[in-house]
């Protein structure tokens, strides 16, 4: 059997084992890091964290994340005054990689938190007492 043939034959057989679904580029060489923007309309400023069993990551929205693996990743995001709210996302086959891929982006959405009857000014910003010359005192 020549070079030429030989070549051909472990080109083919790399094909196969890659084009049958048995295994992906990731399953071949490890899990790559992918780029996933986070946003959670309609506010900005939020804090999320995305989270597997490859690891855990932050975001401030609108931002982005590095992330590693090709687990479910969920995310969770809180911003004062508004509602938290979650979500999950999925690897996806990708035919351009032959491998797993996750969404290049994803919208958590927000919802305003309800607010009580009296408004919660906190300490620094409560409004000043009015001026009343009849209590002075002296």
């Amino acid at each position: 059997m020549g070079l030429t043939m030989k070549f051909g034959a472990v080109a083919a057989l790399a094909a196969g084992v890659i084009l049958s679904g048995c295994s992906t580029i990731s399953d071949i060489f490890g899990p790559s890091t992918q780029t996933i923007a986070v946003s959670t309309p309609p506010t900005s400023g939020a804090t999320c964290t995305l989270s597997s069993k490859s690891g855990t990551w932050h975001v401030t929205t609108p931002g982005t994340a590095e992330v590693a693996g090709e687990d479910d990743v969920q995310i969770r995001c809180s911003k004062r005054g508004w509602q938290d709210a979650s979500t999950s996302i999925s690897v996806d086959f990708d035919i351009w990689s032959l491998g797993d891929s996750y969404p290049d982006k994803v919208e958590v959405p927000m919802t305003p938190a309800q607010t009580s009857t009296v408004p919660d000014f906190g300490p620094s910003s409560a409004p000043a007492a009015p001026y009343n010359p009849g209590l002075s005192g002296g």
